[in-house]
């Protein structure tokens, strides 16, 4: 007779098995977000989509994915920490192109107002 797993170990080792793969696919869009992000380029998987055994990756650029996720609770603190003590001139690059921003946006719109 051959031996048979215990329907609760094969579970375990299908959970350990799922666990793994996760902190591979976890390490793997890690490495390619400080990659591209680093590059100021590149592609980030968003998603897959299989057809059969083919499988079609889905991305988005690197720029994409840093404006979608700059508003988070847990990203936009840091942010603003940034923007507001580093004294980098990347950092007094990205103020100044912010401030000529709301300056573009909205003096016409204020000043048209104190007209009114």
């Amino acid at each position: 007779m051959q031996y048979q797993p215990h329907p609760e170990d094969r579970a375990e080792r299908a959970q350990e098995a799922n666990d793994a793969h996760y902190r591979q696919v976890e390490e793997q869009l890690r490495e390619t977000f400080r990659k591209a992000l680093a590059a100021g380029e590149g592609q980030i998987p968003t998603g897959r989509i299989y057809f059969g055994s083919a499988r079609l990756q889905i991305t988005e650029s690197i720029i994409e994915t840093v404006a979608d996720f700059v508003d988070y609770d847990q990203v936009f603190p840091f942010l603003m920490t940034v923007l507001s003590k580093s004294e980098c001139p990347h950092v007094e690059a990205l103020r100044k192109a912010l401030e000529d921003k709301l300056v573009y946006l909205r003096a016409d719109l204020l000043a048209e107002a104190d007209q009114a």
